[in-house]
């Protein structure tokens, strides 16, 4: 009888890892949109829980070239942000609901023991990441429209 048990209690153990482990994951990873600005399609990652958007695309080594991370706020404020453990530089673009209205080009990574932050001075619900130079390469500016798919 007591063998049954610690196998019967060995196999819930089991189990409820096994749910724990992909429940975990469901959380880590992000969801995948796409994002049309003006006729260029970005494929973006979306950062929705506390977790995403702290980690953000820190310790990474790159950005595949029409990729992004798209964090959604249910706010519309000023979301300061900071290039915490950044490999790579970024253009960094506040959206109010579909509608560009402030860019920071260029965001260098860490430097001399501190991190790059970012003030907006423009209230938004949704902030898009991209690799450095992007805006400018692709003519983006303040005013353009976004289209965000499978939102």
């Amino acid at each position: 009888m007591k063998k049954k048990s610690l196998i019967i209690i060995s196999i819930l153990i089991l189990v409820f890892l096994f749910v724990l482990y992909f429940d975990i994951k469901k959380v880590h990873a992000p969801e995948v949109a796409k994002i049309v600005i003006s006729s260029y399609v970005i494929n973006v990652e979306l950062a929705k829980t506390d977790i995403q958007k702290s980690k953000g695309l820190s310790n990474r080594d790159n950005l595949c070239e029409n990729c992004g991370m798209l964090f959604l706020f249910d706010e519309l404020k000023l979301h300061n942000f900071w290039m915490g453990e950044m490999r790579f530089p970024l253009d960094i673009l506040y959206i109010k609901d579909y509608e560009i209205v402030e860019i920071f080009k260029n965001i260098p990574v860490f430097t001399d023991n501190d991190y790059t932050r970012i003030y907006p001075t423009k209230n938004a619900n949704k902030v898009l990441e991209l690799n450095a130079n992007w805006c400018d390469k692709n003519n983006i500016k303040v005013g353009d429209k976004i289209n965000l798919i499978n939102e």
